[in-house]
C-alpha cells in the first residue's frame, strides 16, 4: 500500500534476507517477525527508552529465551527478554500514570473491560493484538504523524521518516482500540479540570463515577506533570462533593 510521503525501508537490527523482504515488501510486516530475523539481541536489558518506542511486538516462543521485540522510531529493532507485561509495569517509572492503576481500576469505569491501552498526555500505546502466552503487541500512536491505509483485515501504519509497519487489524477493529484511547485521554482532562477550576475539558465527560478512583498518589503525579500545586488531600475531599455539577459549570 504506497504512502503519502517517501518512507525509508532499511531497518537496522535485521538480518540481510529480512531487511531484504522489508524492501520488497514495502513494510514490516508484525505478524510474521520472528527472533531468527533479528540480529540486535540484548540479553542484559531489562528496559526499554519508551520515548522512542514505535511498537512492542510480542514474541512467544518457549524455546527462545527473549519475549519482546522493540521497534523504535529512529528506525531500529531489537529483542530482549522482559515479556512486554514486566516492560507495562515499568511505565510510571517514566510517566505520571501508573498502568496497572489505569487497567484496573479507571478503564473498567470508563466501560473498557479488554484491551485497554495506556494513555498519558500525548502519549499513547495502543493494544493491537490478542493475547498469545499471556502478552500482546502494541503500537504506540502517534496521531497526526500516523498515516494509515486499510485493506480487508490489515493495516498499514507509516509516519514520516518511520519504516511502515503492517498490522493484521481492521478498520472497524482499530478504530475501537482508538476511541478508548479518547476516552481514557478525555478522562484526564476532566480530572485536571477538577483540580484546575478555571479550565474545562474540551469534550465534557460525567467524571462522577471516575472520580471515584482518584488517589493522592494520583493526584500527586498530576501536579508533577502538570505543574500543579494541589494538596492531594484536600483535593480528594473536594473531589467527593458536587463532581458533576463544579465539571459542567
Amino acid at each position: 500500500m504506497p504512502m503519502p510521503f517517501p518512507c525509508p525501508l532499511t531497518l537496522k537490527g535485521l538480518t540481510p534476507t529480512a531487511q531484504k523482504q522489508v524492501r520488497q515488501q514495502g513494510y514490516l510486516d508484525i505478524a510474521r517477525i520472528t527472533l531468527d530475523q533479528i540480529t540486535d539481541k540484548r540479553i542484559d536489558c531489562q528496559t526499554i527508552d519508551f520515548q522512542n518506542v514505535s511498537a512492542l511486538i510480542n514474541i512467544n516462543d518457549p524455546r527462545e529465551p527473549y519475549r519482546t521485540a522493540v521497534v523504535t522510531l529512529d528506525n531500529n529493532i531489537y529483542a530482549l527478554r522482559p515479556s512486554i507485561n514486566q516492560l507495562l509495569h515499568q511505565l510510571s517509572d517514566v510517566f505520571p500514570e501508573d498502568y496497572v492503576h489505569l487497567k484496573h481500576d479507571v478503564c473498567p469505569v470508563l466501560g473498557i473491560h479488554k484491551l485497554a491501552p495506556y494513555i498519558c498526555g500525548d502519549f499513547w500505546l495502543l493494544p493491537m493484538t490478542e493475547l498469545d502466552g499471556h502478552n500482546r503487541s502494541w503500537l504506540r500512536w502517534l496521531h497526526d504523524d500516523h498515516d494509515l491505509a486499510f485493506d480487508n483485515q490489515t493495516m498499514t501504519v507509516a509516519h514520516w521518516r518511520g519504516v511502515p509497519q503492517l498490522w493484521p487489524l481492521s478498520q472497524k477493529r482499530f478504530d475501537k482500540r482508538r476511541h478508548h484511547g479518547s476516552l481514557v485521554a478525555r478522562y484526564h482532562l476532566a480530572l485536571v479540570s477538577q483540580l484546575v477550576p478555571a479550565g474545562e475539558p474540551e469534550n465534557q465527560l460525567d467524571v462522577a463515577a471516575l472520580t471515584q478512583t482518584m488517589t493522592a498518589r494520583q493526584i500527586a503525579q498530576l501536579n508533577r506533570k502538570y505543574g500543579l500545586a494541589v494538596d492531594p488531600a484536600t483535593a480528594v475531599r473536594a473531589l467527593q462533593v458536587d463532581r458533576k455539577d463544579r465539571l459542567s459549570a
